[in-house]
């Protein structure tokens, strides 16, 4: 952490809500949020339920204070020092539990850490934890950090949402380094895994099937692997898939279906139907021409604002969370990422010079 701040940043709206509250507790910096869900668009005004259960495992993972006003539609926010406590937490059950870990993985590279979430681990509401250990965990390697221990225990779907996942680090003394993530290059071979749970068996290995038989129409090496662990009691399946080239570049898609409230026939959609989808969503991805994945976006700009020196990456767009975003990295940090579209490719170089970010040795 840096130097205790009198400042109190003040935002507007839930936009980057997550990244906020990560940036203010690295930068020890008080955030006051306003007008939280109270746009036309929102049904219910204020915090949710999986937003505020957020804020609350902040609280535990740290000696953060916070304090909710207005009737829910206001928080505001006091940083605190990691607790270094061992936490289990039980996730709010309206998100898996990959929608705390994203920011969490970003805490986690400065900070001690030593959580067990218990919750879903595969919807459709956030990221899967395949994807973050198979695009986010290793994506860290690029800056220069040897990345914290992500384990899938016991996978759960929803609505029961019984997985357990682990989040092991220790803290990283010295800035990480700005990668130049710009390099395009053919795919060389794709990697999945697939998690099916209480469906006939004869279905069980549908997705990889249909995944497989698609994707190598593009690339040979195509592989994807049968999930082994423990699952929860209910039924579901869901496929992650990860494209890879030389020499940074991983690219994603993934899927899952969920039974609807009342549905006992899980046979419909055909999980071959989710193999092909996942399939195409990749591909499309790969088209894209970006070196950096859509979904870690957001998470490698972060790092990258953090990094010591000058650091670019490639993407194929920019995702409608990235200017919130940048905004956020302006404020906290005092410096900027610059956007320029490569017209030869039709993909975007982000430019950014690091502050050199070190955290503090040992609790405050």
């Amino acid at each position: 952490m840096v130097a205790p701040s009198q400042v109190i940043l003040r935002f507007a709206g839930h936009a980057d809500l997550r990244t906020r509250l990560v940036l203010s507790i690295l930068t020890n910096t008080p955030v006051y949020i306003s007008a939280i869900h109270c746009s036309e668009d929102d049904s219910v005004p204020g915090l949710t339920d999986f937003e505020l259960d957020f804020v609350s495992l902040l609280c535990l993972l740290t000696c953060s204070t916070h304090q909710v006003l207005h009737d829910g539609t206001a928080l505001k926010f006091t940083p605190g020092p990691p607790t270094l406590n061992d936490v289990q937490h039980s996730c709010c059950p309206a998100r898996s539990v990959g929608y705390y870990l994203e920011p969490l993985l970003l805490l986690s590279v400065f900070c001690e850490i030593h959580l067990e979430l218990i919750g879903i681990t595969n919807d459709k509401t956030a990221l899967s934890v395949d994807t973050l250990l198979g695009v986010h965990v290793p994506v860290l390697r690029e800056f220069g950090v040897e990345p914290p221990v992500l384990t899938i225990h016991l996978r759960g779907a929803p609505p029961d949402g019984l997985g357990r996942v682990s989040l092991h680090s220790v803290p990283r003394l010295r800035p990480l380094r700005a990668p130049i993530l710009t390099t395009q290059a053919p795919t060389t071979h794709i990697r999945g895994t697939c998690y099916t749970s209480h469906i006939p068996p004869s279905l069980a290995t549908d997705p990889i099937t249909s995944a497989t038989a698609l994707l190598k129409r593009t690339i040979p090496d195509v592989h994807i692997t049968q999930c082994t662990l423990p699952t929860s009691s209910t039924p579901g399946y869901a496929l992650t898939l990860t494209a890879h080239a030389e020499p940074h570049t991983t690219l994603s898609a993934s899927c899952a279906f969920l039974p609807r409230p009342g549905q006992t026939d899980v046979t419909h959609p055909l999980p071959e139907t989710l193999g092909i989808r996942t399939a195409r969503l990749l591909l499309q991805e790969m088209k894209k021409g970006g070196c950096v994945d859509k979904t870690a976006q957001g998470f490698v700009l972060v790092l990258l604002a953090l990094a010591e020196g000058k650091g670019q990456v490639r993407v194929g767009g920019i995702e409608p969370l990235t200017i919130p975003l940048l905004t956020s990295l302006k404020t906290f940090l005092k410096t900027s990422i610059s956007i320029a579209p490569d017209q030869s490719t039709r993909t975007f170089i982000l430019t950014g010079q690091g502050i050199a970010f070190i955290p503090r040795l040992h609790p405050l």
